[in-house]
């Protein structure tokens, strides 16, 4: 590739996001991280971790505010939003983290940039008002 057509990658994570467990029966689990940090590390690719997390403002222009609170009272009770779909103590931090993380990945990313967010719970199956794995 010529140096005119090559992109930056940047890898953003927070240790929190590792912290966040489904619970054994589920497949999604932390050690898709620790493999993608290991050899991120091996090869001096460095992981930024300085960004914001976000806040209640930026999730619930998304999910509803009971759907944040349910989350929210996670990090003293955890719950299990569906069969699939558990949280932990740390699924709330982590939530702000990946959130956070996907808000600088929109901020940051330009043509010759893109940022891959390095984070759990990944969310993508959430609906509005629903928690989902």
């Amino acid at each position: 590739m010529s140096p005119q057509n090559e992109v930056e990658i940047e890898f953003v994570t927070r240790d929190i996001c590792a912290k966040h467990e489904p619970g054994t029966h589920h497949p999604e689990n932390a050690q898709r991280l620790h493999v993608i940090y290991q050899w991120l590390k091996d090869q001096n690719i460095p992981l930024t971790t300085n960004y914001t997390v976000a806040t209640k403002d930026i999730i619930t222009a998304i999910h509803t505010e009971q759907l944040f609170n349910a989350v929210k009272s996670s990090q003293t009770e955890p719950a299990m939003f569906t069969l699939d779909t558990a949280s932990n103590t740390h699924t709330y931090a982590a939530a702000l983290a990946a959130v956070g993380a996907s808000v600088y990945g929109m901020e940051q990313s330009t043509p010759k940039k893109t940022i891959v967010g390095l984070v759990r719970p990944p969310g993508h199956h959430a609906t509005r008002t629903r928690a989902m794995g």
